[in-house]
């Protein structure tokens, strides 16, 4: 290799450069593989050719093409009309070239691992349709190409070879029946131009590798501004959350909540006690006053003097019966009521936790003691004495002075009016003593029996009034401590929830504010990457705009180095 000539080697290390500047080995690791290979494909002693067919060749044309290659050559063409291709090394004065022999379906592709063509050799065949489109696409991947005619009658157009001479730095048209391609890798008269033309190849790979470049670049930068847009984003929404705000509202949402929907039912329990107690109208005041209108008699109990009079022990047993079956019916539906307002309570809670984007746990009500309420019906609902009265029993004499009475005042009276006399006249005084006896015996047993229905009656009213006012204190007793009770649970429910909620907001606001720095910290540092990626990616670009000046400059260079070993060529 001459030293003054012209090559890749500046071009090819400062772009080694870039890709170690740019520091993305996953993409950069094969493109520095194919530089170093463009590099070293440089210092070889060969280069490779690419004779493509079109058409399918016959025996005698296959043979003028082998002996136009190198005469006297072992080479054997590959079955062309089956779409084969093949390979061949073929050695000029020790210089190697490495052909492939390809149908015309197979141009253009590039062989995975090996050297780039330098040399494309154009077999156009005998009655083989024109094909100038085909080579106008593929000519510019090559250094040099030659136009090979192997009939006199089909050949390649000047047209054609003006087009290809544009893209490529040799073309020339000749034929198989003329010369040999020999003439042309003479490394005693040729050494130079092949060199230019490997450096010119060379040119062309680097080229493939700067727009491959170019193209990750346009994806980098692509990906990089959508990263940079999302997490800017984010970032964004992040410091413009008004989680914070709802972390402090949301409390007093389920406090006023709580409080409503609980002194609704408070107040309901209350209302609905008020109205079952209610005198006149209420359902417990007309059951007792149902049950204490049956008191319509005593069980008499004779003692001595008096007989005792007690209310019947049934309309007792029915009273506390009816009393307890009717208030436990209103305590269970008070917890109904308790239970519906709780589930009510825990929903709208989830509701409200749900709409904010902020996970409260599970909030469960403590269910109203019904043990409590039965205790509190075996200790109301109870008649320790239940109401007697008496009825006073009058002895003999009683009755025989009750009927003397109207005997004695008779007597006195005339004594009075001075009619003693007639106590001494028997005529009169016997049939009017036995007359005033007989009323007085009349007289007695009606006041008597007058006198006892008057004093049972009064006494069953006692009783009545004394069982209404039983039901009264049930009523009164039951009204403060189940409601008292009721209420008391009620606040203490709404104390636990609140304050379980309170240290689970807080819990949640210091995670989340936690949570909230350490992913602004991470979308900062991912901003301040895709930045940093975007100045690199800006600087590669560049790198990459200066250092294809320079291989223009270089292209320019092996052009005229090139030109200036043709003035007298043999070509």
């Amino acid at each position: 290799m001459q030293k003054n000539l012209p090559t890749i080697e500046k071009p090819a290390i400062d772009l080694l450069k870039i890709l170690n500047d740019w520091n993305l080995p996953a993409v950069t690791q094969n493109l520095e593989s194919d530089v170093k290979a463009l590099q070293s494909a440089q210092l070889n002693n060969g280069f490779a050719v690419d004779m493509v067919f079109y058409g399918n060749p016959d025996i005698e044309k296959q043979q003028q093409i082998l002996k136009w290659i190198k005469p006297g050559e072992n080479i054997a063409l590959p079955d062309i009309s089956s779409g084969k291709d093949g390979e061949a090394s073929v050695s000029y004065e020790g210089m190697v070239v490495q052909y492939r022999f390809l149908p015309e379906s197979m141009a253009g592709i590039r062989q995975a691992g090996g050297m780039r063509p330098v040399w494309l050799i154009a077999v156009l065949c005998p009655g083989s349709a024109s094909h100038d489109e085909h080579l106008k696409q593929i000519a510019e991947d090559y250094a040099a190409i030659m136009l090979l005619n192997t009939d006199e009658k089909n050949k390649w157009s000047d047209e054609l070879l003006q087009s290809v001479s544009e893209q490529c730095l040799f073309a020339k048209i000749t034929n198989s029946q003329s010369g040999s391609f020999d003439d042309f890798f003479s490394p005693a008269t040729h050494a130079e131009q092949n060199q230019l033309l490997k450096a010119d190849a060379g040119i062309s790979g680097l080229e493939t590798v700067a727009k491959t470049i170019s193209l990750f670049i346009e994806k980098e930068e692509r990906g990089t501004k959508g990263k940079k847009a999302i997490s800017q984003q984010k970032l964004i929404k992040l410091q413009n959350s008004g989680l914070g705000d709802q972390l402090q509202e949301l409390p007093s949402k389920i406090k006023n909540l709580i409080n409503q929907q609980l002194g609704n039912l408070d107040r309901g329990i209350n209302e609905n006690l008020v109205e079952f107690f209610k005198p006149k109208t209420g359902e417990y005041y007309n059951k007792a006053k149902s049950i204490a209108d049956k008191i319509t008699d005593f069980e008499e109990i004779k003692k001595s003097k008096i007989v005792e009079l007690v209310i019947p022990p049934q309309i007792i047993k029915e009273f506390v019966g009816e009393s307890h079956r009717m208030i436990y019916q209103l305590i269970i539906n008070n917890l109904k009521s308790a239970h519906d307002t709780f589930a009510i309570i825990e929903k709208e809670i989830e509701k409200i936790s749900s709409s904010t984007g902020i996970s409260i746990p599970v909030i469960s009500f403590r269910a109203i003691s019904d043990h409590h309420a039965q205790s509190i019906l075996e200790n109301v609902i109870d008649i320790d004495k239940p109401y007697s009265g008496e009825l006073s029993i009058k002895g003999a004499y009683e009755y025989f002075m009750a009927v003397r009475k109207y005997q004695m005042l008779f007597f006195m009276m005339a004594s009075t009016l001075g009619l003693s006399f007639l106590r001494n006249l028997m005529v009169v005084t016997i049939p009017i003593t036995l007359g005033l006896l007989g009323f007085g015996i009349y007289n007695v047993m009606i006041s008597v029996e007058k006198e006892r229905k008057d004093k049972t009656e009064k006494e069953l009213r006692k009783a009545r009034e004394s069982l209404m006012n039983e039901a009264k204190r049930i009523s009164t007793e039951i009204s403060r401590q189940w409601g008292r009770y009721v209420s008391d649970h009620l606040r203490s429910e709404s104390t636990h929830i609140l304050d379980e909620i309170e240290r689970t907001l807080k819990s949640i606001s210091t995670n989340q504010k936690k949570e909230g720095d350490e992913e602004k910290k991470r979308l900062q540092r991912l901003l301040q990457g895709f930045e940093q990626t975007e100045r690199t990616t800006e600087l590669v670009k560049r790198n990459l705009a200066s250092w294809q000046r320079l291989l223009a400059k270089t292209r320019n260079d092996i052009k005229i180095a090139f030109y200036k070993t043709t003035e007298n060529p043999p070509l």
